[in-house]
């Protein structure tokens, strides 16, 4: 039976015989779930400790969009995280269509990925950490209802007890855990580092592409560019956006581009601070910064609105439309492709024009088309292909 799958596959992931994805896949499949989720949270600094998922839906660039965009964001959050043990909050009975028409959160972030509604409840509050189960259907779907409801209390039941099991046995949660596992997902070279350069988690692609030493290498655990002159660039880089609040720089300076050649190589690292306030303290207790790997010797490939949003200070949202419109579709079809709103597409849209530079659609256009940042599957030896 499902149920028996559950408490099965629950209680194994707590003694790490199975993925915690295992039994969020389950309850997936037998409600009709575009995602299930187990998320737990360090009171004491607000750092985000576990992050379990199930369903087909949550891929990784919308796992890390949320992190460092969109958690702040998130209108359920509060209503949520105010539960009793014995509650629930579903977001349909506090949001209405209104609300989300007008909201950033719903119009930039979740409908466009496809999620819509979300039913929540506490596992565990205590007062160290707080552990929450959510319950999300998609768009196009209807909310969960009173028929649902037994399955998902016997789940929380059990799970309740498997991560208290979990919690008994482990602990300790090693710090940037879940961002390489996060991070391990993309196929494109990222890196975490310090201050001084230090490599604090190089993806698999980033450590292959390290290893071939075309412009870029690891020495001692440091990331070591291949001049003197790059190696300067990037540490400023780091710093500058490490001292942003200090120093008043404009709040739009949240990235950075060092651009150099190895060889007769060209690399570009996009830059961007992760600071532990702002990203739930998934990448550690210290400011550090993301950089994302951009080989331009390779013409071709697809636009990738990650690398779009880091070249030219887009939002995750302003990126994918402005790829949409690069394929050829108009405002219209972009906007009930998302199933957003047309006014919510054509901000973003003129929020997209102004950071580019231009005043016309087909000059973004150009602009995006030529602009060497398409994802390129790096040249990896043998062994890593």
């Amino acid at each position: 039976m499902a149920t028996d799958a559950l408490i099965s596959s629950l209680y194994a992931a707590s003694v790490s015989r199975a993925q915690w994805s295992e039994p969020l896949n389950v309850l997936s499949r037998e409600l009709g779930l575009w995602a299930a989720q187990i998320v737990g949270v360090d009171k004491r600094s607000g750092g985000l400790i576990f992050s379990a998922g199930g369903g087909d839906s949550i891929r990784p660039e919308m796992e890390l969009d949320y992190i460092r965009f969109y958690h702040t964001s998130n209108p359920r959050l509060e209503p949520a995280l105010r539960l009793g043990l014995d509650d629930w909050f579903h977001c349909h009975r506090v949001f209405d269509e209104r609300f989300v028409a007008h909201n950033t959160f719903y119009q930039e972030f979740l409908i466009p990925h496809g999620g819509r509604f979300m039913s929540a409840t506490k596992l565990i509050d205590d007062d160290s950490v707080v552990f929450m189960l959510g319950a999300l259907r998609g768009v196009g779907h209807q909310p969960l209802g009173e028929a649902e409801m037994p399955l998902l209390e016997a789940f929380k039941h059990h799970a309740t007890e498997a991560l208290r099991n979990h919690l008994h046995v482990r602990t300790v949660f090693a710090e940037l855990e879940m961002a390489s596992a996060l991070f391990d997902q993309f196929r494109y070279p990222r890196l975490v580092i310090d201050e001084s350069r230090g490599i604090w988690h190089a993806n698999a692609t980033a450590q292959a592409f390290l290893q071939q030493r075309m412009g870029l290498r690891d020495e001692a655990g440091f990331l070591v560019c291949g001049s003197h002159e790059a190696n300067n660039q990037l540490t400023e880089a780091v710093r500058m956006l490490s001292m942003q609040r200090e120093v008043n720089l404009a709040p739009d300076v949240t990235r950075r581009v060092v651009t150099f050649e190895a060889n007769g190589h060209p690399l570009r690292l996009f830059v961007s601070p992760l600071r532990p306030e702002q990203a739930m303290g998934m990448f550690g207790s210290l400011p550090r910064a993301l950089v994302i790997v951009h080989d331009a010797c390779e013409p071709g490939g697809d636009l990738d609105p990650l690398l779009l949003a880091e070249c030219f200070s887009l939002s995750p949202a302003e990126a994918k439309v402005a790829v949409k419109l690069t394929g050829g579709m108009s405002i219209k079809e972009i906007a009930g492709q998302q199933g957003t709103s047309l006014a919510t597409v054509r901000t973003q849209v003129q929020r997209a024009l102004q950071k580019v530079g231009v005043n016309r659609q087909t000059d973004l256009v150009r602009v995006l088309l030529t602009a060497p940042v398409r994802l390129t599957q790096p040249r990896l030896p043998q062994a890593a292909l």
